[in-house]
């Protein structure tokens, strides 16, 4: 069966970023089609002219004329028709303010522009997993930071699931913290009494759509975005995981600030070795903001 293409925007000024980024993406996905634009006005009118097509993905520099990334971030996000589509800002810049407020404007992670290819590489297949439920030949051979000192709340309903993550980020990544909470009150439970006080701070949230229906998995995700905004905590990856690959489902897991939609897929080894690969290329690749 042939897989439908999935459309990657690159918006920014500089050519060689451009050729660099989409040279990455190429190399890594097979079934991608990269349009470039060169600012963000040009961008929006994209976004405007294409209804109802639409990217899969937006990779945007910050520094363009006439219509700045950040500009056009905020456009996007509020927009009814446009804000489900998860967007990457990549740039040169590592200012803190600025990184957060990108995340205070939705953005879906903050990425400084690496130096090398390789850290394009390490963007590709960040995106491939993340972003295009693409599992390249990669998969299962990322992990070999070390990433300790760090926590994880798994919130998954079925347990054979969660036995099954807790092992795949354990082999991979033996010194994390991992943490499992199984339905929507449990969690709204260790937020508002555990979460504030934890170390080490919880940095990233897998959190099953599911739970048991996707209507309180939405809810809950909305409750999660609330409670870090509200308290002014830092924000945290909240990656969504689902055996449903529905565009519906996808759309309004983003619309609802979603960070990234990963997709079970029907080998179970394939599925849960591949979060140990999204924790290892999102603490490798993004920027958040500092903890204060």
């Amino acid at each position: 069966m042939m897989l439908a293409k999935k459309t990657v925007y690159i918006v920014d000024d500089d050519s060689d970023d451009r050729m660099l980024l989409r040279e990455a993406l190429e190399n890594v996905i097979q079934d991608i089609e990269v349009q470039e634009f060169v600012d963000g006005q040009l961008l929006l009118d994209a976004l405007a002219n294409n209804l109802p097509e639409q990217p899969a993905l937006i990779l945007m520099d910050m520094n363009m004329p006439r219509l700045t990334g950040l500009e056009a971030l905020k456009r996007i996000k509020s927009d009814p028709l446009c804000r489900h589509i998860p967007v990457i800002i990549v740039s040169t810049s590592s200012n803190a303010e600025l990184i957060r407020h990108c995340y205070d404007q939705g953005v879906n992670a903050y990425i400084v522009k690496p130096v090398v290819f390789q850290g394009y590489i390490e963007i590709a297949q960040s995106v491939s997993i993340c972003f295009l439920d693409s599992y390249p030949e990669f998969e299962g051979q990322v992990v070999g930071k070390n990433f300790s000192n760090k926590t994880i709340l798994v919130i998954e309903d079925n347990q054979d699931h969660w036995q099954m993550m807790r092992a795949a980020l354990k082999t991979g990544m033996p010194d994390i913290k991992v943490i499992h909470r199984s339905s929507q009150d449990s969690t709204i439970d260790f937020l508002e009494n555990e979460y504030a006080a934890l170390n080490p701070p919880v940095e990233m949230i897998l959190l099953d759509l599911y739970l048991p229906d996707r209507d309180q998995g939405l809810s809950l995700l909305a409750e999660i975005r609330n409670f870090i905004a509200s308290r002014n905590l830092p924000p945290v990856p909240v990656i969504i995981l689902s055996h449903s690959d529905h565009p519906r489902d996808i759309s309004e897991s983003y619309a609802g600030l979603a960070s990234a939609y990963l997709v079970k897929t029907g080998k179970a080894f394939q599925s849960f070795s591949s979060i140990r690969d999204v924790c290892s290329l999102w603490w490798g690749t993004v920027t958040l903001p500092k903890t204060s």
